[in-house]
C-alpha cells in the first residue's frame, strides 16, 4: 500500500525527470509513468535481480521511452548517469523490524 501512497504524494507539474532512489520492482515509477506520461523517470537499484524484475515491468507495461533502470550502489551514481540534475528524487524506505524476535 506504501507505494500507492507515496506516488499519490508526487505530483510533478512542469517536472522533467523523476529518481527513484532503491526502486525495487519499479512500483512508483510505474504508478507516475501512467499518471504523468511525459515525465522522465529513473529508477536506481542496488539488487541486480530486482533491478532485473524493474526492468521485465517496465517492457511489459510498454515503458521503455519513460522509465529507465540504472543497476547501481546510489553512493556510486554520478550526474552523467542520469543524465544531468533531477527535478524530484522519492525513495520509499524499506522497513527493519527493531527487534528481529518479533
Amino acid at each position: 500500500m506504501d507505494p500507492f501512497i507515496l506516488a499519490g504524494h508526487v505530483q510533478p507539474i512542469g517536472v522533467e525527470k523523476i529518481v527513484d532512489i532503491g526502486c525495487g520492482c519499479a512500483i512508483i515509477p510505474l504508478i507516475l509513468a501512467f499518471r504523468y506520461p511525459d515525465t522522465s523517470i529513473i529508477g536506481v537499484e542496488i539488487q541486480k535481480e530486482l533491478s532485473w524484475f524493474a526492468r521485465q515491468n517496465i517492457i511489459a507495461n510498454n515503458l521503455e521511452n519513460t522509465i529507465r533502470i540504472i543497476h547501481k550502489d546510489i553512493k556510486n551514481i554520478q550526474v552523467s548517469d542520469i543524465n544531468g540534475k533531477a527535478d524530484i528524487i522519492i525513495s520509499n524506505p524499506p522497513y527493519i523490524k527493531k527487534n528481529p524476535a518479533d
